[in-house]
């Protein structure tokens, strides 16, 4: 993030790594940061679909899922261009 803080694929891991280590709160608020850098990344829409998930928020969850699998499912790199 130092190099570039607006790059998303740096702040979408510290998300994942916040929700997965039981900083929830602080980990949804980095990955709705990532989806915002990144519309079109479904890496960033999973984080954002488990932060979802843990906060109990589970429609949302459901909606940043099927986000995340119609842009993992448009190119091989995860990214809709």
């Amino acid at each position: 993030m130092a190099s570039d803080p607006r790059w998303a694929g740096p702040v979408n891991n510290l998300a994942w790594l916040c929700v997965e280590t039981g900083r929830g709160d602080e980990g949804l608020v980095l990955a709705m940061k990532a989806v915002e850098l990144a519309p079109r990344d479904g890496y960033s829409w999973g984080t954002l679909g488990r932060g979802f998930m843990e906060a109990g928020v589970v429609d949302s969850a459901i909606v940043a899922y099927e986000r995340a699998v119609a842009f993992l499912g448009a190119t091989n790199d995860g990214v809709a261009r």
